[in-house]
Parts: C-alpha cells; structure tokens; sequence
C-alpha cells in the first residue's frame, strides 16, 4: 500500500515534456564591388548574404525558444551574375534559409 501511494505521488510531481521539430526561415543581403574576372568576389558577397539569413533563422529559433539543429538549407541570388573582365559592378546578393528548430514546451506544443 505504501509503494501504490509513493507512486502515485511522485506521477503528480513529474511534469510531461512535450517537443515539437519546426522549419524556421531566415533572409539576409550583402553587396559589394567586383571586378570583372575575379570569381572570389561575387563568390564572397553570396557567402556572406548566406550567413547573414542563417544567422537570421537561428535568431527566429531562439526566439521560438527552441534550439536550431541540422544543415541549414539555403538558396541565393546575386545580381549582376556576370561581370566582362576589365569591368567593375556594384554586385548585391540575396539568400534564404530554411533550419530545423527543435521546440520543448511544458504545456502548449502548438506554434
């Protein structure tokens, strides 16, 4: 009789942990000049734009209070996509990204 009530006493302290797995998304922009013929630059602005909106999707994770896991998967597009060696342009980049966002909540499990 003792256990049946130790028991059931110690289910009433124990709260349930409920989780959830949610996509969050991110933007972000960079620009710069390149000269014509250096790949790298071009190159650089888009990496740069990328970890810009990966960043940006952690944010909204943590946000979410949640922790952000996984490879995030991120597309860009970078205006002019050709620069004529002996060139110089104004190259501007934006990128999206998409991060799997693990959310544990006590009572609400819903976004």
């Amino acid at each position: 009789m003792k256990a049946l009530i130790c028991f059931l006493m110690m289910s009433f302290l124990v709260v349930p942990a409920f989780s959830k797995t949610i996509w969050v998304t991110g933007t972000g922009s960079a620009s710069g000049s390149c000269k014509g013929g250096d790949s790298f630059c071009p190159r650089g602005i888009e990496d740069r734009a990328e970890r810009a909106a990966e960043s940006n999707a952690r944010s909204t994770c943590y946000i979410k209070q949640g922790t952000p896991y996984g490879i995030p998967s991120c597309t860009s597009r970078c205006s002019p996509g050709y620069i004529a060696p002996g060139n110089t342009a104004w190259v501007s980049c934006n990128s999206n990204c998409r991060l799997n966002c693990d959310i544990k909540d006590l009572y609400d499990i819903y976004e």
